[in-house]
């Protein structure tokens, strides 16, 4: 599932190829919930925040092969979202 944090151990070394090559040896994926008083989880307001930046150029995503990365996310209880 999209937006999910996870841990991965590899089994062995990883092959400087693009793409890089690997097997892996375990996954955990890590659930964290829904944070005090928000009404999405962290997971589906990352999925809600991708689906939009998809929606607002669905062919650019596509045609250059571009993938929103969310590398972290905070949430904001002032203003009841996340960042």
């Amino acid at each position: 599932m999209a937006s999910q944090e996870v841990k991965v151990w590899l089994d062995g070394s990883v092959a400087e190829s693009y793409p890089g090559q690997g097997k892996v040896k375990d996954i955990e994926v890590i659930s964290k919930g829904t944070p005090a008083h928000a009404q999405l989880s962290e997971a589906e307001a990352i999925r809600k925040a991708i689906s939009k930046v998809q929606d607002q150029a669905p062919n650019k995503v596509e045609e250059d092969n571009q993938f929103p990365i969310v590398t972290s996310s905070q949430f904001n209880e002032k203003q009841n979202h996340c960042l």
